[in-house]
């Protein structure tokens, strides 16, 4: 995989998906205190977070005409938070693994503004 640092005016929309182990902490206190039905509740959650990612990865496969082989893909803005470069947790993360193979090619980029160094 090769990282790009591109240059853009606007930022690009990202995904809204939130942290999971912060929800797994919630359950895992909530299942402490005999809250079973507010865990099974955040453990859906992130069971519906892991749906979306793999159906975002079924989608763009689908757009592909069913198959990445020998396919250059580009991912803008693998970041988590704008204006920054982490990418702890970001659900880029998955997306990447699910779209890189073997015979296909996966560029990421970190998108930047203009008053970013």
């Amino acid at each position: 995989m090769k990282l790009l640092k591109l240059k853009y005016d606007k930022p690009l929309p990202s995904f809204a998906i939130k942290f999971n182990l912060r929800r797994y902490n919630l359950a895992y206190i909530c299942e402490c205190h005999g809250l079973k039905e507010v865990a099974d509740y955040w453990y859906s959650v992130v069971g519906m977070n892991d749906y979306q990612k793999k159906r975002f990865v079924k989608r763009v496969v689908s757009a592909m005409f069913n198959t990445i082989r020998n396919k250059k893909i580009a991912m803008l803005g693998f970041a988590f938070k704008k204006d920054t470069g982490d990418t702890r947790e970001t659900p880029a993360i998955d997306v990447g693994r699910g779209l890189h193979s073997s015979t296909s090619q996966l560029n990421l980029s970190r998108v930047c503004h203009k008053n970013t160094p």
